[in-house]
């Protein structure tokens, strides 16, 4: 929500690398999630890095209608992470022991003592949706809100060196805004005055011609590069401005063009060699740069994905009939299911090579560009419940395995 992914990594690092640190998570894993977790950060509504608002303008549609659009992939992604790192864990035997999760508090009495930092939010989405007040009111009554909401219990009540504190960093944020706004403007003018975007623009589409899988491909590669140690906004700005007139000129949606450079634009901050994330999360564990760079994109594969799919499925962005969002989602969500299974290698037991190609493959068959024919669709599922029932057979076998063995222990025992 603070619009920048290092902060990002440097808020949620701290708090925890040492847990799991503690649980037995190894070094290279334990910075790649975070780093991965950050970007996503910056990929999900309402504020996606400042870059919601920029948008709603460029593409001069409601900021509401760019939330809506961008919830599900940032969903996907979100839903990636925790699926992957949850069967991480199981194939590595990680859990929490029971004294810790007996110290735990209750999630209801969390929500109910804290509710108002939940509900400021909702308040605030609100108010930027329904424009009938300036982003500036919006924040103050959101602000006014929580302060007074907060009030209400002792335990909650804000002091006065609380609120000082918070006035503090606020402004030590706002001050990186400043500069970043401003060097936006001069990017803008600078491309414009030389005319940068068309001769770019004409050259991606020279180069790939009306192939729409190669300028993907090639306008995927020029975001990373454009995007590289640049923040969230001057990023999406840079690559709107040279790399979405090509796309555009293949007939795509300006909403979609739009998510996919930004998606792509933030790929850099994960991606070696200039990978932000990485950099900033390497002095918390102890493990090599480039080998938690590679964990990371490891981790983080769906957000190269989703891009890809929502430019063939563009239900996804809420883009269509109800029936077409209701098709693209359900098979996204079968695809990023398919590659959090092969990230992992577990399912319901640790997965062979065969299973995990059988996923990746009809995940392939699913999403294949051009493909939509009902044999591609067919052949997809097929692979798919064929890695599933050799995952479900090898784990009934298993599991009569270990009950055979107890029995005999017994039976020897007696």
């Amino acid at each position: 929500v603070q619009g920048s992914t290092l902060a990002a990594v440097l808020i949620t690092g701290p708090l925890t690398i040492p847990q799991m640190r503690r649980q037995g998570y190894r070094e290279e894993y334990m910075g790649g999630l975070i780093a991965a977790a950050a970007d996503a950060a910056q990929l999900m509504p309402p504020v996606m890095g400042v870059v919601a608002f920029v948008m709603a303008d460029y593409l001069a549609i409601p900021y509401i209608k760019v939330c809506v659009a961008a919830f599900f992939p940032g969903f996907l992604y979100y839903l990636s992470l925790f699926i992957s790192s949850h069967l991480w864990a199981m194939r590595k035997g990680i859990d929490l022991p029971s004294q810790e999760k007996e110290r735990l508090p209750a999630f209801w009495r969390l929500a109910i003592q804290y509710w108002h930092c939940v509900a400021v939010f909702i308040l605030l989405i609100l108010l930027l949706a329904s424009q009938a007040t300036t982003i500036r009111l919006a924040v103050m009554i959101s602000t006014g809100f929580l302060l007074a909401a907060g009030s209400v219990r002792k335990e909650t009540r804000p002091t006065l060196a609380a609120m000082k504190e918070a006035v503090a960093v606020v402004t030590k944020n706002m001050v990186g805004i400043g500069p970043t706004c401003a060097s936006a403007g001069v990017i803008i003018a600078c491309i414009g005055m030389t005319s940068l975007d068309y001769k770019f623009s004409a050259e991606l589409t020279e180069f790939a011609g009306q192939n729409m899988v190669l300028l993907l491909l090639v306008a995927t590669v020029a975001c990373m590069i454009l995007g590289m140690g640049l923040p969230t906004l001057p990023a999406y700005i840079v690559v709107v401005l040279l790399v979405s007139p090509a796309l555009q000129g293949l007939g795509l949606s300006p909403v979609v063009v739009h998510m996919f450079v930004f998606y792509m634009a933030l790929a850099a901050m994960l991606t070696p060699p200039v990978c932000l994330n990485v950099y900033a999360v390497v002095s918390m564990v102890r493990a090599p740069m480039l080998k938690i760079a590679l964990v990371a994109v490891v981790i983080g594969a769906a957000r190269y994905v989703i891009p890809f799919l929502f430019v063939y499925r563009p239900g996804l962005l809420m883009v269509g009939s109800p029936e077409k969002i209701l098709e693209d989602v359900s098979i996204a969500l079968v695809i990023i299911l398919a590659i959090s299974f092969a990230q992992s290698r577990y399912g319901l037991v640790q997965a062979t090579w065969f299973e995990i190609g059988a996923a990746l493959f009809g995940a392939f068959l699913l999403f294949y560009p051009g493909g939509g024919s009902a044999s591609f669709f067919f052949f997809g599922v097929l692979f798919l419940l064929l890695a599933l029932i050799f995952q479900v057979y090898r784990f009934f076998r298993l599991r009569s395995s270990k009950i055979e063995s107890f029995a005999g222990r017994g039976r020897s025992e007696g």
